[in-house]
């Protein structure tokens, strides 16, 4: 996968966050970034976790959060 994949899939996301209900669904939609944060680099090694998480939309303080 190249790095135009990974805008996709992370603007996909970014749009779903931005259009959750409530605290329950963004949760779950940063569940899924950092589940896909995990696996993603075994697509392409120079996948960047950070800039993936940023292009997402989640804020830093959750950065560290699982």
């Amino acid at each position: 996968m190249s790095r135009k994949h990974f805008r996709l899939i992370a603007q996909a996301i970014r749009e779903l966050m931005e259009s959750a209900q409530g605290d329950n669904d963004r949760e779950r939609y940063e569940r899924v970034v950092f589940a896909l944060a995990d696996v993603l680099p075994q697509a392409n090694p120079r996948f960047s976790r950070l800039k993936f998480l940023t292009a997402c939309g989640l804020p830093e303080y959750v950065w560290n959060r699982k």
